[in-house]
């Protein structure tokens, strides 16, 4: 999964390879919280970084600074979904 992978980068990025060697991407995004995302995105729950906060507990600087791309992430694999409109 795409966010998996792109977990994994940015704890190496953030970390050193070392770190992430010992602990994985569990240091940075546990998975945990991943599935978290995955479950909310499955229910059209992330339609805005606050709907994100708001559904995911994680440290807030992260969250800030990472949340975009979560969704971004998210998005790619599961589009919103734009109601149909109705003809009567």
């Amino acid at each position: 999964m795409a966010l998996f992978q792109w977990r994994d980068e940015i704890t190496v990025k953030k970390f050193t390879e070392s770190a992430f060697t010992n602990f994985g991407g569990n240091l940075f995004l546990p998975t945990t919280i991943v599935q978290r995302i995955v479950d909310c995105a499955h229910a059209g729950k992330l339609t805005s970084l606050e709907q994100l906060k708001k559904e995911v507990a994680w440290r807030k600087d992260w969250m800030d600074e990472y949340g975009k791309p979560i969704l971004e992430i998210v998005r790619l694999s599961h589009p919103l979904h734009q109601e149909n409109p109705t003809f009567s």
